[in-house]
């Protein structure tokens, strides 16, 4: 049990530039688990995985304002980190992620590519949706804003919303 007053501010820190640390303090149930002994956030002695930093600070009034300031980079960090743990070895994605001459890509530029497919991929199941629920879609890919139903236009709400219908449909059958 970790009370909120045993939860430290974190210190200045920046993952983008080791890949390879962070990769290593995200997940304590991950192969890749190997935090070095500077870990930033330790408590009762124990490293605490970066993936669990949100529930750590997020509701902690102890921690003022730590959530805030973390929110944006942890965010990033996740979006890299469910990107590197869906391929299938590490080499395979540092190749993905290389130059043509091998040389590792920036965090940046690796995030800018993963956001570009994401976005492509949210089009598409945009556009799958649409023709699937053909004029059914308004009904179905809206919400309610001031007494109007007002239907869904940015591509990447309607994919979560698909994605979620599926995921229903899938666990009721």
């Amino acid at each position: 049990m970790v009370y909120k007053h045993e939860v430290p501010l974190t210190q200045p820190f920046c993952y983008t530039t080791n890949l390879q640390r962070l990769i290593q303090s995200w997940d304590d149930s991950s192969a890749d688990w190997a935090p070095p002994p500077d870990h930033l956030i330790i408590i009762h002695g124990r490293p605490i995985p970066i993936k669990l930093w949100g529930e750590l600070y997020k509701f902690n009034k102890m921690a003022d304002g730590e959530w805030k300031r973390l929110k944006s980079d942890w965010s990033n960090w996740h979006f890299f980190m469910q990107a590197y743990q869906a391929s299938s070895t590490p080499e395979a994605f540092r190749a993905n992620f290389s130059d043509p001459r091998g040389q590792h890509l920036k965090f940046s530029h690796i995030m800018r590519i993963l956001k570009e497919k994401c976005q492509q991929e949210d089009d598409n199941v945009a556009k799958e949706a649409k023709r699937v629920f053909d004029k059914e879609f308004i009904n179905q890919f809206g919400y309610e804003k001031e007494g109007r139903w007002v239907c869904m236009t940015r591509h990447s709400d309607i994919a979560k919303t698909y994605r979620k219908k599926i995921r229903v449909e899938a666990e009721s059958a």
